[in-house]
């Protein structure tokens, strides 16, 4: 029988609803950009200790249930990206989102039997994202673990990692850091 395959597109949708709804949730009012709007998928504004924030937020997302593990990228969860990504733009944020999540946010094993799968959505900066994306994929190419030599397209790879693992890319961040960190967008932006 064959596994039903689920419409990247939807899931893609899901994951910017999935968003907006955690942003009103917190007292942001959020909008969804037309689409092929240029890196930014919702515009989100609210009043925070006197002042008027506004974020440009790019929503990334998949459906992974468990990290994989790779001899180069370790034990980890990750979402495609674009040598775009390369370039922190300032005042952008990401949110990766990932339905049907069945592990443990710190060390990235499975959640004990009978557990509910949950959606997480992890906050980085632009900054952040880039740096990790502009490093990680030069490295990736000359990568030896490879058994045959890696083709350079402009896909890349954002990953986030678990509490004592080893990774070959110094800039990973650790998926609990950065689960539910939705704090993080009332910091003045210093890019």
């Amino acid at each position: 029988m064959k596994k039903e395959r689920k419409d990247t597109g939807l899931i893609g949708a899901a994951g910017v609803y999935e968003t907006l709804a955690r942003l009103s949730q917190r007292g942001w009012v959020a909008t969804m950009t037309p689409g092929n709007t240029p890196g930014v998928d919702i515009l989100a504004y609210k009043t925070y200790k006197g002042r008027f924030l506004v974020r440009q937020i790019e929503v990334k997302t998949c459906n992974k249930s468990q990290p994989t593990n790779s001899a180069f990228w370790g034990k980890s969860i990750h979402w495609q990206m674009h040598k775009k990504h390369e370039k922190a733009l300032p005042n952008v944020w990401y949110c990766f989102v990932n339905f049907n999540e069945e592990f443990d946010v710190q060390t990235g094993n499975p959640l004990p039997k009978g557990s509910y799968p949950h959606t997480s959505v992890y906050l980085a900066s632009a900054k952040q994202v880039a740096k990790f994306v502009k490093e990680s994929h030069p490295k990736w190419l000359k990568n030896p673990a490879s058994k045959k030599e890696h083709k350079d397209t402009d896909m890349r790879r954002f990953c986030l990692g678990f509490k004592g693992e080893k990774y070959s890319v110094k800039s990973t961040l650790m998926a609990a850091k950065c689960r539910d960190r939705w704090e993080l967008l009332d910091k003045e932006d210093k890019s």
